[in-house]
């Protein structure tokens, strides 16, 4: 039986380094397309000021963009989930990627840094192309705010100004920061939960997918909440962080699982 710690990072790297090889151009499309709809949707944030017509760069303008952009980078996220469940459906693709000098688990790893940070650099990357373009129209027509970075405001809103915040409760000061640990959290938990909801036989599993997400994103936000008012003020964020995480595992453990079955599958055809 194949053991998960007979781990390589030069195998690792290699078959990253084929996946990219092998993707690379469609990796490259997906980026410039999300790149024009995102630049698109940037525009919509134009209109007229003192009968000029110009790309609105003021701080409510900025603040709707960075939003959009974070919007995107999530959807993004989750939308690896279920193109790396399709890949592998794919019994050509499979079969290649499966049979490749590399151990199981390895070779999952590979796949979930793919659909995961391989997504996030195409997002980010999307993010980018369409501010530059952003920044060429505001130069060209103008705006009301002066020339502002759309990437910038999105880095702002997701790192920059969490730590700053607190909340006053009865027993002193929360901190934002745990709410950026519990949405980082939910996030992960989702784009865990498409995966191994994907694996699922049945044609109801979008539906099921559908209906535990928004399951646990009430059940989530239920906990959240009662960390200001409650029995459990002060701790049911955490508490609700630690299940969550727990689930996590739980979804990449049945994930892994489903991956090794599909392994064991195109071995035995390979020696038929």
């Amino acid at each position: 039986m194949e053991r998960i710690f007979n781990f390589s990072i030069k195998r690792l790297a290699e078959v990253l380094r084929w996946e990219v090889a092998c993707n690379g151009r469609m990796y490259v499309r997906a980026a410039l397309a999300l790149s024009v709809a995102v630049f698109i949707m940037f525009m919509f944030a134009s209109g007229n000021v003192d009968g000029r017509f110009v790309v609105l760069t003021d701080d409510g303008g900025m603040d709707r963009k960075a939003g959009f952009a974070a919007n995107v980078f999530q959807l993004a996220v989750m939308a690896g989930a279920f193109w790396g469940s399709f890949t592998l459906r794919n019994r050509q693709r499979r079969m290649a990627f499966l049979m490749l000098p590399a151990t199981r688990f390895e070779k999952f790893a590979a796949w979930l840094i793919e659909i995961t940070v391989g997504m996030m650099l195409i997002a980010l990357a999307a993010i980018v192309i369409a501010d530059a373009l952003h920044f060429v129209c505001s130069l060209a027509i103008g705006t009301n705010g002066g020339l502002r970075s759309v990437t910038a405001a999105f880095m702002e809103a997701q790192f920059g100004r969490v730590p700053a915040f607190t909340v006053a409760t009865a027993k002193g000061s929360f901190s934002f920061t745990i709410s950026s640990v519990y949405m980082a959290t939910m996030s992960v938990w989702l784009q865990s939960l498409f995966m191994a909801g994907f694996t699922l036989r049945s044609r109801l599993r979008l539906l099921f997918i559908a209906l535990v997400a928004f399951g646990g994103v009430v059940l989530g936000s239920v906990l959240f909440t009662m960390q200001f008012a409650g029995p459990a003020r002060d701790t049911s964020a955490s508490f609700a962080i630690a299940v969550f995480s727990a689930l996590i595992v739980i979804n990449y453990l049945i994930t892994y699982r489903w991956f090794g079955r599909l392994q064991l599958a195109e071995q035995k055809h390979g020696k038929k």
